[in-house]
């Protein structure tokens, strides 16, 4: 091997371990970020009320109607890449719930568009249709993925962006359960 080859093929390693530790830092930070501190929302103050359609079902949905449970609030998009990486995870922690919780979703997009998305993931969790993007305002989502715990009460805990870590979620639901 020449020596030019020899000194780009080490050039290339060390770019590629400096990136690799700034990539791993970056997702220390998100989840740290994401078990709690500050987020858009003010915490202890009551969650804004709802009352939407789930895409799947057509059946409405309201945040009263969860009164008495914590809630998982994800809001998501089909067009979003980290919002898809995400599903499995929302998916895994839905299915450990076993009624202990609700894990919500919670989409701006057309609900023919959501249902056939959801349906060829296999996501069995709520997916609600914030048509006129109110519910998205009222949250202040101004970028997605974003996750809203909500305590049994229907007070806001902690909110943050970014594709959620499924240990995170339910670490929160866990102390909101005692469970």
């Amino acid at each position: 091997m020449s020596p030019k080859v020899r000194y780009w093929l080490k050039e290339i390693v060390i770019m590629a371990a400096v990136f690799g530790a700034v990539m791993l830092v970056m997702r220390t930070l998100q989840v740290e970020r994401q078990r709690g501190g500050g987020g858009d929302l003010p915490v202890g103050q009551a969650a804004p009320a709802f009352r939407l359609t789930d895409a799947a079902t057509g059946a409405p949905l309201a945040l009263a109607d969860l009164k008495g449970k914590p809630v998982i609030l994800a809001f998501w998009g089909t067009y979003c890449p980290s919002c898809r990486d995400e599903l499995p995870t929302l998916e895994e922690v839905y299915r450990e719930a076993k009624g202990r919780y609700a894990l919500i979703a919670m989409s701006s997009e057309d609900p023919a568009q959501v249902q056939r998305f959801a349906r060829s993931r296999g996501l069995s969790f709520p997916t609600l249709i914030d048509g006129t993007g109110a519910i998205f305002d009222a949250y202040r989502v101004d970028s997605i993925p974003k996750t809203v715990i909500i305590d049994a009460s229907g007070a806001i805990v902690h909110d943050f962006v970014g594709e959620a870590d499924g240990d995170v979620l339910r670490d929160h639901m866990d102390k909101l359960t005692g469970g």
